[in-house]
């Protein structure tokens, strides 16, 4: 039985596309309030929303040290931190909506201080764990893993301070693209479920696997960063970074409502959604507004 009211929800608006090579997902976090995110949430919990941590959009493309907008994105996940650090609390779900996926830098930077042993369930199409000599894009956006986990040698690392992400703490799921590079820099191949795998041995067998993995950790608390690319783009296109053979909408929401099974969530991250490349209906952010009351659902 899910407790709907069992925390407060803290919404954070992360409106930034700077890590990304493709503009429109900073003007997320605003569309989805248009399309009545806030009105859902708080129809399930007493939802606070903290507004937007930048004063104006982010969507800068200067590449200095072989990142794209470096000091833009280092910026966004200063702010993200600072913001964060106001709300973190035991009763509180902290909700950060991208902007693209490089605000997870922040989210996850900050969650570390609290708890340097955090899991993460990372929905994502890619793996995200570039460095600036693996990346064919030089976007921060496909760094994000790497610049946690203390792989990267830019000012990236000045988003992360001292804290170091466990690599073998992340299990991604519905993978399917990974640079060619990119592939050194993952030390724990196991732990990622791609679409391929996962249709292999079946979700329920997925699900176990990724279960019996975070209680033999003994993991206390899960972050979850759920980027819209991991579903199929002939279901779901406004994103910047399309791969084929996603998600279905029924397989996200088995992975979804196993969220109810894990230890606490302290906090979610949902990235990517870019409203330009919605249509007139924006069928894609309304589809986005349910997932997240979703997300949110099974995770109080």
């Amino acid at each position: 039985m899910i407790n709907c009211n069992k925390r407060d929800v803290v919404i954070l608006g992360a409106n930034s596309s700077a890590g990304a090579s493709v503009t429109g997902c900073a003007n997320g976090p605003d569309v989805l309030r248009d399309l009545g995110l806030l009105e859902e949430l708080s129809s399930i919990s007493s939802t606070i929303d903290a507004g937007n941590v930048l004063d104006c959009a982010i969507e800068d493309f200067w590449y200095i040290n072989k990142i794209k907008s470096l000091y833009e994105v280092v910026e966004c996940g200063g702010k993200i931190r600072k913001a964060i650090s106001k709300y973190f609390r035991n009763n509180t779900l902290l909700l950060t909506i991208g902007g693209d996926h490089s605000i997870s830098m922040g989210t996850i930077a900050e969650i570390l201080k609290y708890d340097d042993n955090v899991g993460i369930i990372y929905f994502d199409a890619h793996t995200d764990i570039n460095t600036e000599l693996t990346s064919p894009t030089q976007n921060a956006h496909g760094m994000v893993l790497s610049a946690l986990c203390g792989m990267c040698t830019s000012n990236l690392n000045k988003i992360r301070g001292n804290n170091i992400l466990k690599q073998d703490n992340i299990f991604w799921i519905g993978t399917r693209s990974i640079d060619e590079d990119e592939k050194n820099n993952i030390k724990h191949p196991t732990n990622i479920y791609s679409c391929a795998k996962i249709q292999q041995i079946g979700l329920a067998s997925t699900l176990d696997e990724i279960l019996g993995k975070i209680l033999e950790k003994g993991l206390k608390h899960i972050h979850v960063s759920f980027d819209i690319d991991v579903m199929d783009p002939n279901i779901i296109p406004a994103t910047g970074v399309r791969v084929q053979g996603g998600l279905t909408i029924e397989d996200c929401m088995v992975f979804i409502e196993w969220l109810s099974n894990l230890p606490q969530i302290c906090s979610i991250d949902f990235v990517e959604y870019n409203p330009l490349l919605d249509d007139k209906d924006f069928s894609s952010g309304k589809w986005c507004v349910n997932t997240i009351k979703n997300l949110i659902k099974y995770s109080i």
